[in-house]
């Protein structure tokens, strides 16, 4: 153990690039995500040297430019609390999940069907905890010289009237 950033050659592929690198056997290591890890799984034997539990619990973000969303509150909630019922929707029924991205993403259901079991789609309120994790990688970032200036996470978060006026009611 104790290998450092430093120690590690990284390559900066897409997301494609690095799969077909990956079985190809010609990189070690691939640090992937969805819908590419499944696809791998599928193809070929792999070892999954590390997932992120405990390490990334962050998911996706949405996100709006500062002065619409403080111009378009109601909007803005009205979106969230839309897409959270898609998210329950989409928790509740995997395989209708996976059937209608298919055609889109050109993978088949069975893949896309273990992605959408192992990941959740609705909304998570955005906790100090959630917030410092951000502030950690975001440290780290600017440390291993990965971003050029250092980053405070608290910058990009809106004022606590206007986050709880686009808070979906679930999530207060």
């Amino acid at each position: 153990m104790g290998l450092k950033i430093k120690d590690v050659k990284i390559v900066g592929l897409t997301p494609s690039e690095a799969r077909d690198v990956f079985i190809q056997d010609k990189v070690e290591v691939w640090v992937a995500s969805d819908p590419f890890l499944a696809l791998v799984e599928k193809i070929i034997p792999i070892r999954n040297l590390r997932n992120a539990a405990r390490i990334n619990t962050l998911g996706g973000f949405y996100l709006g430019r500062r002065a619409f969303v403080s111009q378009n509150p109601e909007l803005v909630r009205v979106f969230l609390e839309e897409a959270d019922k898609v998210g329950e929707w989409a928790e509740k029924n995997p395989t209708g999940v996976a059937k209608a991205f298919a055609p889109e993403l050109k993978l088949e259901v069975s893949v896309l069907e273990k992605v959408a079991r192992r990941r959740t789609f609705r909304l998570r309120k955005l906790t100090p905890a959630i917030i410092a994790e951000q502030q950690r990688v975001a440290d780290f970032y600017f440390q291993e010289k990965i971003i050029p200036r250092k980053i405070d996470i608290r910058d990009a978060i809106l004022p606590t009237q206007l986050n709880v006026a686009i808070t979906p009611a679930r999530l207060k």
